[in-house]
């Protein structure tokens, strides 16, 4: 009996369903008013039909391109990601965008650097490289070049730069260390200035720089005909030896000035005449000078010799004393009471003495001294 109930109230429902779905838009109207509101708004709005004076649903109130959401009755892009295309695949906030956080932006590429989610569509990553730098995508690192041309500088001088490792390295240069280098005509030359021309020969005179050849060109001798060039004092000098000075000036002596003088002792004037700086002239006075001799060819050690000297007429004591190549060892002059002089001089050994006379001079008064 209970079974039987069941289904004779299972099948009334069926038939209550079936005959009051259709019964809102197949009952008659006259107007829009007459067919009920299902109060769907996705549903549409029912309308009477003028040609069967029946109701009809209503149309979808969204463009194909929307969805319908029913909660806040109005047509949006999307209630899920399904409703949204390939481009813009993500649903958020009911409106379909690119991308919603940073990671679905991530094209997996190193050199495009790290792409972000901005206000739902992707902005492209910066560089990871600094400027100048080249980037490498199999090994994910910044280098400096990838092969030996973006490393070229251009400057001939330069060399040709290469690229090893990432990393631009200088080039050999194009010219030997004895050549300069011009970039201008990308040749090597033996100048570019006059400076590089300079010999450090004073007696070769000044080189200058041929600015177009690159070449040296010698300089001028330095020094006027009759004199000679001296590359040791970087002078010009009247002689090196006797034979370059000439008996017509009455100078035909080479002294150590390297000058043509007219006498180097006094053997080389007249007898009564000595030789004082390099001029023959009437002696005022002679010295008397104790000892007149020095034996020195055993001496072992430097010894300190003491010698007085007197003079006869125009003889002065305080003149000015000379002692020729003995002059530095001077060590001590005194003038007695007597007016004589006392002058105590270290004499040395070897090669600094020789053996010979030596002139000695006070004032204008002239004597000698042998050393034997």
């Amino acid at each position: 009996m209970m079974r039987k109930l069941t289904v004779s109230l299972f099948g009334m429902a069926l038939l209550l369903f079936a005959f009051s779905v259709p019964a809102v838009y197949a009952q008659d109207c006259n107007n829009d008013t007459d067919c009920p509101d299902d109060g769907l708004f996705c549903n549409g709005i029912p309308s009477c039909s003028t040609e069967t004076s029946t109701c009809v649903p209503g149309s979808a109130p969204c463009e194909s391109s929307l969805t319908c959401d029913e909660d806040s009755d109005s047509c949006v892009e999307c209630l899920i990601d399904d409703n949204c295309t390939e481009e813009t695949p993500y649903c958020v906030g009911k409106v379909c965008v690119e991308c919603d956080n940073d990671t679905q932006c991530d094209d997996g590429l190193f050199c495009n650097g790290a792409e972000t989610c901005d206000v739902g569509s992707c902005a492209p990553g910066v560089s990871p490289c600094d400027d100048g730098l080249i980037c490498d995508e199999e090994s994910n690192t910044c280098a400096a070049c990838d092969n030996d041309t973006q490393c070229n500088d251009g400057v001939y001088c330069n060399g040709s730069e290469y690229c090893s490792d990432g990393s631009c390295l200088p080039g050999k240069l194009p010219c030997p260390q004895d050549l300069y280098c011009l970039e201008d005509n990308q040749t090597c030359v033996e100048c570019l200035a006059d400076s590089n021309c300079d010999d450090q020969e004073f007696c070769n005179g000044l080189e200058i720089c041929n600015e177009t050849s690159g070449q040296c060109e010698d300089g001028d001798d330095p020094c006027e005909e009759p004199l000679f060039c001296d590359n040791e004092t970087e002078s010009c000098v009247e002689c090196f030896e006797d034979d370059d000075c000439s008996g017509d000036n009455n100078t035909p002596y080479c002294d150590d000035s390297l000058s043509c003088v007219e006498c180097i002792v006094s053997d080389d004037c007249d007898d009564n005449e000595t030789c004082r700086e390099g001029v023959c002239g009437v002696t005022a006075c002679e010295l008397k000078i104790r000892p007149k001799k020095v034996r020195i060819s055993k001496m072992f050690r430097p010894m300190q010799r003491k010698f007085k000297i007197k003079g006869g007429e125009g003889f002065d004591p305080y003149g000015e004393i000379d002692f020729g190549f003995l002059q530095p060892y001077v060590k001590k002059v005194i003038v007695t009471k007597k007016g004589k002089l006392k002058v105590w001089v270290i004499t040395p050994t070897g090669a600094r003495l020789f053996k010979g006379p030596l002139e000695i001079r006070v004032g204008d008064c002239v004597g000698e001294v042998l050393f034997k």
